[in-house]
């Protein structure tokens, strides 16, 4: 895999000193080499000196000051003031953002103009992502999701369990954080805003682990603030911050029955959906209504991914088949038991003690998601994002070489 030559250039040099800093940390391969000047007239030496260079992202002056000395293979991306809509073919990035944004849009363009291949952009290798979902409250999501987990991690699978429910009772079953003492998933959202975030050291302060589960999570956040204010940006950020960190094979998310545009960009990330329903006459319905509702409302976005949810009702277990039949015009892709006595479950360990419910999760996991040698069966669903790393450099005047 050969390394990729980034150049960024710009006037103010506390900002190119702060982008080095937040990049050294920026999660993400090391696939890339970065190199950052603060005056045109060492940029025009440099790509004189034949420096290698893919990729040079720079103010529309400086653009036009070494416009003779460019090679004609380098990609170059205008940091803008502002966005101009009357740019005609430019390539343009603003240059006041959001740090995680502005590296995403980095990237984005790179790869979008042909630039590398998919092991470069890191789509081998990464955790699986998969989602637990439904229209209705309290039908068994956290259960499966759960399940799910520790499941695969007692096939030696490293997994995170990230909950992402508006009303978030996560603690009441892995034991901690009812009452809010702290709140993880919290404080690592407020660092994905923060002007100049550093969020896998962050990740790694932050992260718990749970023993019966034995994977990691996040505390729970206890305000229905923080999965309200969830953005698609906020979405990849957060899960571009636990991939990056190399240490899961299996991302579960546990969402709740809100459908909103960070819904749709959890399940443009993930590999599958599990949507679960009952048959009975309310919960028909209210799935139905959310069906039509995701198809109305998010159009195009949501059918090109409708392909990844898997309807499982909850009934008589049943391995999730491979032609999938239909219930009332619901989707019949598999089956769950009910566990009665799980109403009055007040710890994990309750939820994890059904030999009837591990063997329909394993039919799950083995159709699914892991195959007979233990790898991937259905293979990663955009769980990574490319994302720019570093290596280190020795500082040279009028440039930093980030890392």
């Amino acid at each position: 895999m050969r390394m990729h030559h980034f150049v960024i250039s710009a006037p103010e040099q506390e900002y190119v000193r702060r982008l080095a800093a937040y990049m050294r940390d920026a999660p993400g391969a090391e696939n890339w080499h970065v190199t950052a000047f603060t005056h045109p007239p060492a940029l025009k030496q440099y790509l004189r000196n034949g420096y290698p260079v893919d990729l040079l992202v720079a103010p529309a002056n400086f653009l036009q000051d070494v416009a003779d000395v460019i090679p004609a293979h380098v990609l170059t991306v205008e940091l803008a003031q502002r966005l101009d809509d009357l740019a005609d073919q430019r390539l343009q990035l603003l240059q006041y953002q959001p740090l995680p944004q502005l590296l995403h849009g980095m990237n984005k363009l790179y790869y979008d103009a042909g630039r590398g291949n998919a092991a470069e952009r890191g789509d081998v290798g990464q955790p699986t992502i998969v989602a637990s979902y439904s229209a209705i409250g309290g039908i068994g999501k956290s259960t499966l999701a759960m399940n799910m987990i520790r499941q695969s991690a007692a096939a030696n699978k490293r997994c995170f369990y990230l909950n992402l429910e508006t009303w978030n009772a996560a603690g009441l079953h892995l034991g901690s954080g009812s009452e809010g003492e702290t709140e993880d998933l919290s404080h690592i959202l407020y660092e994905l805003q923060s002007e100049f975030p550093q969020p896998l050291a962050r990740f790694r302060e932050l992260r718990r682990r749970h023993a019966a589960l034995m994977a990691d999570y996040f505390e729970p956040a206890t305000q229905p603030d923080e999965r309200r204010g969830l953005t698609p940006q906020l979405v990849d950020g957060l899960l571009d911050t636990i991939c990056a960190s190399g240490d899961y094979e299996l991302i579960v998310i546990d969402l709740d029955s809100t459908m909103d545009e960070a819904f749709v960009r959890i399940l443009e990330r993930c590999t599958w959906l599990f949507w679960l329903w009952e048959d009975e006459v309310t919960a028909r319905c209210k799935t139905m209504l959310a069906q039509r509702y995701g198809k109305r409302k998010w159009g195009e976005a949501y059918k090109q991914q409708e392909g990844k949810i898997r309807y499982l009702q909850i009934g008589q277990a049943q391995s999730p088949g491979g032609n999938a039949g239909t219930a009332d015009g619901i989707p019949a892709h598999g089956k769950l038991p009910r566990i009665p006595q799980w109403s009055r479950a007040a710890h994990a360990g309750q939820l994890l003690s059904s030999p009837l419910y591990r063997g329909a999760v394993d039919s799950i996991l083995n159709g699914l998601i892991w195959n007979k040698e233990g790898g991937l069966a259905g293979g990663n669903g955009g769980g990574s994002r490319p994302v720019a790393s570093t290596r280190t450099r020795p500082n040279r005047p009028e440039r930093f070489r980030l890392g």
